[in-house]
């Protein structure tokens, strides 16, 4: 099982949960569930045509999943930590 960490300015959309434990086999697998498990974060994470938002980074530990080959398609192993942390813009 792997584990999706929030930012404390999301965990109010996840019934106060930092932490959320997901079995998934892949990193999209994984944004899935966590957005079924708590509905308000789908349009926090997931554009209208269900890709990751522009704004929002998610890591496989250190690496973003971005410059990961398999994207959303890499597969998760025991113990796997994802973490979201939305971007931020000012001025």
């Amino acid at each position: 099982m792997a584990v999706v960490r929030l930012p404390a300015a999301w965990a109010p959309w996840a019934a106060g949960q930092r932490e959320i434990p997901v079995d998934a086999p892949t990193i999209g697998a994984a944004l899935r569930a966590l957005t079924e498990q708590h509905p308000h974060l789908h349009r926090r994470v997931f554009t209208e045509q269900g890709r990751i938002g522009s704004y929002v980074n998610v890591y496989l530990g250190d690496t973003d999943l971005r410059s990961l080959e398999g994207g959303l398609a890499t597969p998760l192993d025991e113990g796997d930590t994802l973490m979201i942390v939305p971007a931020l813009a000012g001025g």
